[in-house]
């Protein structure tokens, strides 16, 4: 018969609650991930109106748009994968890019899609945040392991 002793108890429900905080962690990286993927396609936006209804990009636009969104397409497979670099250099990169509309445009360019901004912004930051408490969560739970090896039986 097993007995369940009041640690084993608390570790099991430790190891639970972990396992609860590892799901919502990973809910926020796909976020972060889809959301840096959306953020690709707004970039690439300017070339792919040029190269389908005639816009009025310039080819300098158009190949900075291309290569950009390539950057933060990569960048989004790197935070699918958990990585805290990844999401926080797209993250930085979004808001330089909005520093530049600010400057290039004035307020218009921060008020300029705005509600789009707005979401990016929202699910970028989903995905710093899930990396961040998924490696934390990764930490904890190898200290608890740990502890729980070096207990005697």
């Amino acid at each position: 018969m097993i007995s369940m002793t009041t640690s084993n108890v608390e570790s099991t429900r430790r190891r639970a609650a972990l396992r609860g905080e590892e799901a919502i962690a990973n809910w926020r990286i796909k976020t972060g991930t889809w959301t840096a993927r959306v953020y690709a396609v707004v970039i690439a936006a300017p070339a792919l109106s040029a190269l389908f209804w005639q816009g009025g990009a310039t080819v300098p636009i158009m190949v900075y748009s291309i290569i950009t969104a390539a950057i933060v397409l990569f960048a989004s497979f790197r935070v699918s994968s958990g990585s805290r670099r990844a999401a926080i250099a797209v993250l930085v990169f979004f808001a330089f890019d909005r520093v530049v509309a600010i400057t290039a445009y004035g307020w218009r360019g921060l008020f300029q899609g705005l509600l789009i901004g707005a979401i990016i912004a929202f699910g970028l930051i989903q995905g710093v945040w899930g990396t961040s408490r998924r490696r934390a969560l990764t930490a904890e739970r190898a200290r608890d392991e740990a502890a729980v090896a070096s207990q005697p039986t």
